[in-house]
């Protein structure tokens, strides 16, 4: 209720009946039958006049007493014929005035200057006016209430005319509903601004009444100027195929919602363009199906996926021919490299080389280069099969396979020297060790790790040796490689699994061991760690899945 002596805006037109408040005509004529049983007992004993009050007075506060809205009701007198808990309430807690009936309304509103600013709405109502008006008031807690106040006449027949016997009030809290409206205006602008200005083509349309609404992005996408000109065609010929859309709506009727499909579209000038489409349906209260979605332009992506695509393509091509030269290649050097070792040994055994220790050496030079080319050699060949072949699965013991690469190293000469041993992890006795991944290409590791081992040891230490631990985890195992040997620099670990790097200056192989490893273990989905110090050792920790075998 507003305190200031200002005049609020007054809303004069009258409403319709639906308008009014809740019981709103039933408490109007409550009212007036309660002043005619008061004039009509001015002519009745005093009993029945009491009677008559007390059946008005019941069925008036049954109406009244719990609604929400603030009622009141006063005579020509402005004496209080009626006031419900809510005014009462009121009052009370914004302006700590007790409100009773018998009394004169501006009685109590004198103490907060009420009466000059209400009383010329009251006297307007005494006139026979109905009218509302909105009162807006800062309550005790500073908060911005807004009320609707509805003034209504109380007519009474008298000498066979209608009279104004009183005046009705109701007043409700809008303070909520507002909140309410500016709160759903507030959500539809959002709306709104997103739709429009969303760079997705939204849509709204169903079976019966077609396409209902598209934002501007959806327009533009299908090059339509308005909703009213996109409406003009039928929603099929929005698809490059029309058997496109009868696909969309049987996905959307069977799964109600769907994400991401590609859809080719067609533009209102026949051009076409792919997007990706979700969408979702749902039944309003009459039990009409609307379908929901949304279409982002894909074009230039899928331009970008067809590009990428051939040029995988050729990319796959060149690798694969490439592939096929490095192993050819490899294999018809390695032809000539062994003639002539087999040429080198028939002048061994031709010549009486030791009254020539010149030609002696030479011959060793030769060889030990045709060696280390034969080497590299086969380093690439091992490299092209590795990325070549497909990875093959079995299972077999490493313990075994461990056994075989140490027989197979045993011609190296710093070898007799060095002490190896196998350790399984939590079963020290046990003598087998099973796994499943591709043997081939873990001996291949093996070798090339225990040969380096062997090769960069030193054997000046009391006790060099070559320790391997094997260790099972949920799914995969473990396999550590430690030697006491020279060690590798901190600073040259991250660099010795890169091609052809050498971390040692007396290295004689090709610098593609420990690269060709790295590879080897990535193929098999495991990974490989380095832990060194100089002249302490070092050790690599292999971790390699437990592959499933064929059929399980």
């Amino acid at each position: 209720m507003n305190t200031s002596n200002k005049k609020p805006n007054i809303k004069t037109e009258r409403r319709f009946e639906s308008d009014l408040p809740q019981n709103y005509t039933q408490i109007q004529t409550e009212i007036e039958d309660l002043l005619a049983a008061k004039a009509e007992c001015h002519q009745c004993q005093a009993i029945h006049y009491t009677q008559i009050l007390m059946e008005k007075n019941a069925l008036m506060e049954a109406i009244v007493e719990n609604s929400n809205d603030m009622m009141l009701a006063v005579d020509k007198n402005f004496t209080l014929l009626l006031v419900n808990k809510s005014y009462q309430n009121y009052f009370y807690e914004n302006y700590h005035i007790q409100v009773e009936v018998g009394k004169n309304l501006f009685s109590f509103s004198h103490q907060n200057s009420r009466s000059a600013y209400w009383r010329p709405y009251y006297e307007r109502a005494l006139q026979g006016e109905v009218f509302s008006l909105i009162d807006k008031v800062i309550d005790k807690n500073g908060y911005l209430q807004t009320f609707e106040v509805r003034f209504n006449p109380i007519l009474m027949a008298q000498n066979g005319t209608q009279e104004v016997a009183g005046v009705s009030v109701v007043i409700r809290d809008l303070s909520e509903l507002i909140a309410q409206q500016r709160q759903l205006a507030d959500n539809q602008n959002l709306l709104t601004s997103i739709s429009q200005n969303i760079r997705e083509g939204i849509y709204r349309s169903s079976p019966k009444f077609g396409v209902y609404y598209a934002n501007q992005t959806f327009l533009e996408m299908f090059g339509y100027d308005s909703l009213e000109d996109l409406r003009k065609n039928s929603a099929s010929g929005l698809y490059f195929l029309p058997e496109e859309r009868e696909r969309i709506v049987k996905k959307l009727v069977e799964n109600t919602i769907f994400t991401n499909v590609e859809v080719h579209f067609r533009r209102k000038d026949g051009s076409h363009f792919w997007g990706e489409l979700s969408g979702m349906t749902s039944k309003d209260t009459e039990g009409n199906i609307w379908f929901d979605g949304a279409i982002r332009d894909i074009t230039e992506r899928k331009k970008s996926e067809e590009i990428l695509h051939l040029q995988n393509e050729e990319l796959r091509k060149v690798n694969q021919e490439l592939d096929r030269f490095v192993y050819s290649a490899s294999h018809d050097l390695r032809a000539p490299l062994m003639s002539i070792l087999g040429i080198l040994e028939l002048i061994r055994l031709d010549s009486d080389l030791s009254a020539k220790p010149n030609e002696r050496a030479y011959l060793e030079m030769i060889e030990k280069s045709v060696k280390k080319l034969d080497h590299l050699t086969r380093e690439i060949t091992h490299y092209s099969r590795n990325t070549r072949l497909e990875i093959r699965i079995e299972r077999f013991c490493l313990v075994k396979l461990i056994g075989e690469v140490f027989e197979e190293l045993a011609y190296l000469p710093q070898s007799p020297f060095i002490e190896k041993s196998v350790e399984i992890v939590d079963a020290p006795q046990a003598a087998d060790f099973w796994v499943c991944s591709d043997s081939n290409r873990l001996h291949k590791i093996l070798v090339n790790l225990i040969s380096n081992a062997i090769h960069y040891h030193d054997l000046n230490k009391e006790k060099p040796y070559i320790k391997i631990r094997l260790q099972k985890t949920t799914q995969s195992f473990l396999i550590e490689i430690q030697d006491n040997g020279r060690g590798i620099e901190p600073a040259l670990q991250q660099q010795v699994f890169e091609m052809f790097y050498r971390a040692s200056q007396d290295s004689q192989g090709s610098g593609l061991g420990l690269y060709i490893v790295k590879e080897t273990i990535e193929k098999l989905k495991g990974k490989i760690t380095l832990q060194s110090d100089i002249n302490i050792g070092a050790t690599f920790t292999l971790e390699l899945p437990q592959m499933p075998l064929l059929g399980d």
